[in-house]
């Protein structure tokens, strides 16, 4: 095969529809210098895109390789080739984009640790660039600086640009930024807060689908502040003249169980008419909030 591809080498390729890949395979075995064809381009001109193209193609035969002609036929299949693998190019790198932003939206919304860490590998720019270079702009920052949130994410959008090792638009640049916080908070949160976050996340879920007055919900948000702040629900119960009872027993995986008659007595109510709201809650698989004793059930000391 010649070092250079030939004019009905590259008829072929162009009538065959070439990949990425065979592109960047040929463009290489162009017979013409395309360092100097690009310092050309800055000085064509034409009124007309037929004459735009017409100048660009004179510019390709001017810029032959030593040995080598570039008839006109031939400087259209150059033109052709190179107008099609920018267009190629750019449509891969649109569609690649539009991966890699849903897949950090995804996991950041799915709270996804190992999620993030992926995307952020495949998203186009180097950690540790953007780690030192995030430092050295820290701390040429005064204090004032340090605590103004714009000048900091200003920072950030400055040193994530300077560690690029691919095209960043401001919207890709938001979106690394963001998971770039969400993996933070993930990798450096305790058993106990990945617990508060899960259930606070849990009773949302069941706010948008079931609707705040599902019992369900209650019992999710209630189960969620309970966590966070331990006794919570029991002092706001207590301001409004309510004492809730303590449990009596509990189930063999430890969850406490109140007694039905406690709870009515709390409540200034009739243990009959509450067994049956007990039993639909009882039913939707809600434990913990109103539980009758019974089998499999352990007495509290």
């Amino acid at each position: 095969m010649n070092a250079y591809v030939t004019e009905t080498e590259l008829r072929d390729l162009l009538q065959a529809g070439p990949t990425i890949e065979q592109f960047e395979a040929v463009i290489p075995r162009l017979p013409c210098d395309l360092r100097q064809f690009s310092d050309r381009l800055a000085d064509l001109h034409g009124n007309t895109e037929a004459e735009a193209r017409q100048a660009i193609q004179k510019a390709l035969q001017a810029c032959a390789r030593p040995g080598c002609t570039i008839g006109d036929d031939f400087a259209a299949l150059i033109d052709q080739t190179l107008t099609d693998h920018a267009a190629a190019r750019t449509g891969t790198y649109a569609e690649e984009r539009a991966f890699l932003l849903e897949d950090l939206r995804e996991a950041v919304a799915a709270d996804d640790e190992a999620g993030l860490a992926v995307a952020l590998g495949m998203a186009p720019f180097s950690a540790s660039t953007y780690a030192a270079s995030l430092r050295t702009l820290a701390d040429a920052m005064n204090p004032d600086e340090l605590a103004d949130p714009e000048r900091v994410q200003a920072a950030r959008v400055r040193a994530l640009r300077g560690a690029a090792t691919g095209l960043l638009d401001d919207e890709l640049i938001g979106a690394i930024l963001t998971a770039l916080d969400a993996w933070a908070v993930l990798h450096a949160e305790t058993p106990h807060q990945k617990a508060i976050r899960e259930a606070f996340k849990e009773a949302r879920t069941l706010m948008d689908t079931l609707g705040e007055d599902d019992p369900r919900t209650l019992d999710a948000v209630i189960k969620a502040v309970n966590l966070k702040e331990p006794g919570c629900c029991s002092r706001m119960l207590a301001e409004c003249g309510i004492q809730m009872p303590k449990p009596d027993r509990c189930t063999d995986d430890g969850e406490p169980l109140y007694s039905l008659e406690a709870i009515a007595a709390a409540l200034d109510a009739d243990p009959d008419d509450l067994e049956e709201h007990a039993r639909e809650l009882e039913a939707l698989g809600i434990g913990g909030v109103v539980r009758v004793a019974g089998d499999n059930t352990h007495t509290l000391q």
